[in-house]
């Protein structure tokens, strides 16, 4: 077995403190999915170098605080970007007659390290949803199996509108499952590519509308350690005009003391 070499201080503070850019983060959160050792050096952290933390600390947030210039300025610009699920051609990621248990598999919506991401429908009740299914290749790795069932019980907690909630979750034929409501709309990393850089208003919107999501989920013993735009999705709806950000992605969650977070890393 290969040795895992630790990241070393430096790289997991700036790491912690959302320093590093999106490819550096994405390559240290998979290290840590793997080692223990730098999972406990993150937990002893106690977040004095974080001047935000440190400036937001007694604050409280108001969740009915909102602002209908900073909806609206968000709601157009989302508007402005083309829908990447419109107009594919035919050599775009379908998987027809696919079903898992109760579930058709419509199309593929994203891939990742941990997972593909499906729209899929339930049959029974003809309602869509997005189903994530850990990657055949990750079924032998016992460190991805516990990073998904930790997503799945990090997600299974929490129930607020800025955080996506976990519908059903469960394995079949070895194929570990978890179905999540189904968002349309695209994560803040597409928009900024889109977009360039954004608005004041536009970014305390949706900063806004995050932090409610994480405060709720530190409220209830869980930290999402991967807070980033990509994790971030942008939605309307037909019931709503309103801009909604939805957060993504739990499999790094921590839950409670450093010891439970370890323990989570290792047990299933």
């Amino acid at each position: 077995m290969l040795e895992i070499s630790c990241l070393s201080h430096e790289e997991l503070r700036a790491w912690s403190l959302g320093q590093l850019d999106e490819d550096t983060s994405e390559r240290i959160a998979d290290h840590l999915a793997e080692c223990t050792v730098c999972e406990e050096t993150i937990a002893s952290f106690d977040g004095s170098a974080d001047s935000l933390l440190v400036n937001i600390r007694g604050s409280s947030l108001d969740e009915s605080g909102t602002s209908d210039d900073s909806q609206a300025v968000v709601r157009e610009a989302l508007q402005q970007i083309p829908n990447p699920w419109e107009n594919r051609g035919s050599d775009s990621a379908i998987v027809p007659n696919e079903h898992l248990r109760d579930y058709e598999l419509l199309e593929a919506l994203g891939t990742g390290g941990m997972g593909t991401v499906y729209r899929a429908i339930h049959r029974r009740l003809q309602r869509t949803v997005a189903l994530k299914l850990l990657p055949a290749r990750r079924l032998r790795d016992q460190n991805a199996i516990d990073r998904f069932e930790r997503e799945m019980r990090a997600i299974g907690r929490l129930d607020h509108p800025a955080i996506v909630r976990a519908t059903d979750a469960g394995e079949v034929d070895g194929t570990h499952f978890l179905a999540m409501d189904y968002v349309e709309g695209l994560d803040l990393s597409r928009a900024i590519r889109v977009l360039g850089s954004l608005s004041i208003p536009n970014a305390c919107e949706i900063i806004r509308q995050a932090a409610l999501g994480l405060h709720y989920a530190h409220c209830q013993g869980l930290i999402h350690r991967d807070v980033k735009p990509g994790n971030l999705m942008l939605s309307t709806s037909a019931e709503s005009p309103d801009v909604a950000v939805r957060i993504l992605d739990l499999g790094l969650a921590l839950f409670g003391s450093a010891s439970e977070a370890v323990d989570d890393l290792t047990t299933v």
